[in-house]
């Protein structure tokens, strides 16, 4: 059953343990670097036995869900934070807000290319909607532009969306694809409808279409993305679209999702 609403996941006081560390720790390697196997052998160890929080430096508990301190970790909220929909999606659950812990990690996995980093993320979101979120038949992950996805080397929803998919019980069905350069960094509300309006578009799909989905994404900025998407699942026969993402920001602090 869905969690009462809770407030927008506006920029609360950061307690000084939480605020940021000058920089990722050197546990967690760029990937692509030293023999093959070897960043993600490191990136393993570390997501078992963590030695520092991915946020402040602090030292990590090793059962940490995720690679944060104990006060980072009291930083996030302990329930799924429920925020304004857009368009035709119903509900918008995020796990907090872009300018705390979970925000930061997001941007170590995109920009250091730390995959594993956005698993755990998603394994993290999976367990805060389970049982809170709206009962949903499939998780979609929001798509990331081709050529974004070929340099990166991986879907940041799709790597989110594969363990809530399991914390929920349903399948994960990629749905949606995006062409185009996509980015939507400095963008306004209807320039970003606009824009992704040209570029996302449903798959051929000839299976039996969910009734009820659940579109994933790493950050939740304006919305118009997920607005979009849910355009183009309701054409195929979807019949209801909610939405969540690990974390949502204030417009001015927007870097690049949807």
């Amino acid at each position: 059953m869905p969690v009462s609403p809770s407030p927008a996941a506006s920029s609360p006081a950061v307690p000084a343990p939480c605020r940021p560390g000058p920089g990722l720790p050197a546990l967690w390697p760029r990937a692509g670097g030293g023999p093959p196997g070897a960043a993600l052998l490191a990136a393993l160890a570390a997501l078992c036995f963590p030695r520092a929080c991915l946020h402040c430096g602090a030292p990590c508990p090793p059962a940490a869900r995720v690679a944060l301190c104990g006060a980072c970790l009291g930083c996030v909220p302990a329930l799924p934070v429920w925020v304004p929909s857009v368009g035709l999606v119903r509900t918008t659950l995020v796990g907090g807000d872009y300018g705390g812990p979970l925000g930061r990690l997001v941007r170590v996995a995109k920009t250091a290319h730390q995959p594993v980093v956005l698993a755990t993320l998603g394994a993290h979101l999976g367990a805060l909607l389970r049982g809170r979120s709206p009962p949903v038949d499939a998780v979609v992950p929001v798509p990331s532009a081709r050529l974004r996805s070929l340099r990166r080397g991986f879907v940041p929803a799709r790597l989110i969306a594969a363990p809530v998919a399991a914390a929920l019980g349903v399948p994960l069905l990629p749905l949606l694809c995006r062409h185009g350069r996509g980015g939507q960094r400095g963008r306004g509300e209807a320039a970003r409808r606009l824009a992704v309006r040209r570029e996302i578009r449903c798959r051929r799909w000839t299976g039996p279409v969910p009734r009820r989905v659940l579109l994933v994404d790493d950050v939740v900025t304006t919305g118009g993305t997920a607005a979009v998407c849910a355009e183009e699942l309701l054409g195929l026969g979807v019949e209801a679209v909610h939405l969540a993402a690990v974390a949502t920001t204030r417009r001015e602090d927007a870097p690049g999702g949807g």
